[in-house]
């Protein structure tokens, strides 16, 4: 989500970029971009939910939830584009309130569901990961700005990419030092996942190599 919104214009020059598309168009589609970028978290988090209430074997109050926020994203949308007569990018803004909306229904559904969500953890855990986002993509941001014209010349494509890729890589670095700063929790259950994985692999191999 950080991504897409610090280097959305980049992003649109690059894949959509030319004499047809000029700047006001990129521009537009760049905060259309970085709108719709805000639901990203939340689309990961919904997908999750909705299993666990499949689990209780309960599909209807998720069903019903969505058809509520459906029906909310389209009176947004068109308050927003008839009424408010703003640009395309509100879209953008109605989409991601109603997934908001969406998972805050069904996170509290959920939690009188359990009686027994740590809402503690899910606060910390959440403020470290936002914490971490915002440091990192407050200096990529910035760095991206100091290198775009002057390190690389991005009226060429080519080092348009370059710089998306520089900026995507001192992101991450960022990133995963912050959340390794924070003790993130998160980052901790990955890392241990890849040993893991590193783990069976060799043994797999082990025992492919004693059989033949």
């Amino acid at each position: 989500m950080a991504f897409f919104i610090f280097a959305r214009t980049p992003l649109v020059r690059l894949f959509f970029g030319g004499d047809k598309f000029d700047w006001d168009a990129t521009v537009q589609t760049a905060l259309t971009l970085s709108y719709f970028a805000f639901s990203i978290p939340l689309h990961s988090v919904y997908y999750f939910i909705t299993r666990c209430f499949y689990a209780f074997l309960d599909t209807k109050t998720p069903f019903i939830i969505s058809v509520i926020c459906v029906v909310l994203n389209t009176v947004l949308s068109l308050i927003f584009i008839f009424i408010l007569h703003l640009p395309v990018w509100s879209l953008g803004i109605s989409f991601s309130i109603s997934i908001s909306v969406n998972v805050i229904l069904l996170l509290i559904v959920l939690y009188k569901k359990i009686r027994g969500l740590n809402r503690r953890l899910l606060v910390v855990e959440t403020s470290k990961i936002l914490t971490s986002t915002f440091i990192a993509s407050f200096f990529v941001y910035f760095e991206m700005k100091l290198f775009d014209g002057l390190i690389f010349d991005t009226t060429r494509t080519i080092n348009v990419f370059f710089l998306l890729v520089t900026g995507a890589l001192t992101f991450l670095i960022g990133y995963f030092f912050l959340s390794w700063f924070f003790k993130v929790e998160e980052m901790k259950t990955i890392i241990n996942f890849l040993k893991k994985a590193r783990f069976y692999k060799k043994r797999v191999v082990e025992i492919y190599t004693d059989v033949e």
